[in-house]
């Protein structure tokens, strides 16, 4: 993982795609990146985290007529790695638990934003110890006014075959611009 540098999205063909005879690995990172979205929408900063390898990185971008580049932010909480929502690198597991914890506190069940990501697509490698996942997003959220927001964009996430199972190596949530 290198938070220093973005890797530019290319077009893939279907056997960058997807998998087929990997069916039990698809199964687990579809099921790690399921409880990616739960711990987000939770404020569970500790299970994000433990979702990623321990050198994991994220960054938040802009998708830019198929660039991807760094941008400003999109929320307005300040962390110390960048705006909530926008405009950080996530270095590891205490920064990525710092960043998805905080406001609101965790809570058992997703509060008032809802990531969702239909058309899951997950190549697992030959080596069968890398894998990449490839995803649209829509996000649905209801402020404390209860104002509905909608944003879309896609996620690009590397993951790695740890022996603690699948983990998030890299991860690029990329907003549409």
């Amino acid at each position: 993982p290198n938070g220093d540098v973005i890797e530019q999205p290319r077009f893939l063909k279907k056997n960058e795609l997807f998998s087929q005879g990997h069916t039990g690995d698809v199964l687990d990172i579809q099921q790690v990146w399921a409880v990616y979205a739960f711990y987000n929408d939770s404020g569970n900063g500790e299970g994000v985290a433990s979702l990623f390898t321990e050198d994991g990185v994220l960054q938040h971008l802009w998708n830019n007529k198929g660039e991807w580049e760094p941008h400003g932010g999109v929320g307005s909480t300040q962390t110390p790695y960048g705006v909530k929502g926008g405009g950080c690198v996530l270095r590891g597991r205490k920064e990525l638990a710092h960043y998805f914890g905080g406001e609101p506190a965790a809570s058992p069940w997703p509060g008032w934003g809802h990531h969702t990501t239909p058309n899951v697509l997950v190549k697992v490698n030959d080596d069968g110890k890398t894998a990449v996942l490839s995803a649209p997003y829509v996000i649905a959220s209801t402020s404390e006014k209860g104002e509905s927001r909608i944003s879309t964009g896609g996620y690009r996430v590397f993951f790695r075959k740890t022996s603690d199972g699948w983990l998030i190596a890299e991860q690029y949530n990329v907003a549409d611009r």
